[in-house]
């Protein structure tokens, strides 16, 4: 049924995912507030790529939206997507979700790396 699993949007999502973790545990670190510009554009850019790999999950499946997905992922996206993965994939679904997981982690290692690559010098 599926495939590639790894889509456009979803290397889409992995990548804006490690970013924004990135960025986050950085201005943490140095005890500095995230610019409420940028909070704002993580959140319309992560809902617009969630939106986008759904789009094209529909698109593979042939199944259709339901009215307002936009503003229901915006709230229950966390729970929503590793149902969707694992109901859809079975448990090849895991992969997806040991994914999210293995990128936040990533994020917060290289951000450790440069945190203390920074305090050295």
């Amino acid at each position: 049924m599926f495939q590639n699993s790894f889509t456009k949007p979803a290397i889409i999502f992995f990548s804006l995912l490690f970013g924004s973790q990135f960025v986050a545990i950085l201005y943490s670190s140095y005890e500095i507030e995230l610019p409420p510009l940028y909070s704002l554009l993580e959140k319309i850019a992560f809902l617009w790529v969630v939106c986008s790999w759904v789009d094209t999950e529909m698109k593979q499946t042939g199944r259709r939206w339901s009215l307002d997905v936009g503003l229901f992922l915006s709230f229950a996206w966390l729970v929503l997507i590793p149902i969707y993965l694992v109901k859809t994939r079975g448990m090849r679904g895991l992969i997806g979700i040991a994914a999210f997981i293995a990128t936040i982690i990533a994020a917060w290692i290289a951000a450790a790396f440069v945190i203390t690559l920074f305090l050295v010098n």
